[in-house]
């Protein structure tokens, strides 16, 4: 396992990227939202159905930390006398594997829980938001599918959301085409 990597994705984050990606193959434009739903939802449960079947390998750092991985995600537990902390909780699907692999570091109880996610989905929305509001301004003013990419409308979020599966010119491809706001 490594921890260098420059970007970091969630798994809500991977899903979405792998939803969106799969529409755009699909329909090779805009995506159309109910064929983009019917995608996400195959590949929701493609994810499930893998995490299902992916042991869980434990890694143990140091002072009571370690980390869960292979629930389509890490989940980190910090173990002590009070119980166990966990950050994140990894898909429900692994959730015997995830608990027979705590309690292979203590049979402590889990006491706390902090999920992380809520945060990152808010930034992620507030990133859609934006970037939808700037390709619907592009749109508005007459500019086609290419003029919108070349005008990069993604810019201010390419740093930290750009970087991984979609690039911002296959995701100014993927925004949807109503400009009705």
């Amino acid at each position: 396992m490594s921890f260098g990597h420059q970007y970091a994705l969630s798994r809500r984050g991977f899903c979405i990227c792998c939803a969106v990606a799969s529409g755009f193959v699909a329909t090779r434009g805009w995506l159309d939202p109910s064929r983009a739903y019917a995608e996400a939802q195959n590949l929701v449960d493609l994810i499930r159905d893998q995490a299902a079947k992916t042991p869980i390998k434990v890694h143990k750092l140091r002072g009571g930390v370690s980390i869960l991985e292979g629930s389509g995600g890490n989940v980190a537990v910090l173990t002590g006398v009070d119980g166990k902390v966990f950050i994140d909780a990894g898909i429900t699907a692994s959730r015997k594997r995830i608990l027979e692999a705590a309690n292979g570091l203590s049979r402590d109880p889990i006491t706390h829980l902090v999920n992380t996610h809520r945060a990152e989905l808010a930034a992620y929305r507030d990133m859609l938001v934006a970037i939808h509001d700037n390709v619907a301004k592009l749109k508005r003013q007459g500019r086609s599918l290419e003029e919108t990419i070349a005008a990069n409308p993604t810019a201010a979020f390419d740093a930290k959301w750009g970087q991984f599966l979609i690039t911002p010119a296959l995701f100014t491809r993927l925004v949807p085409c109503d400009v009705e706001r």
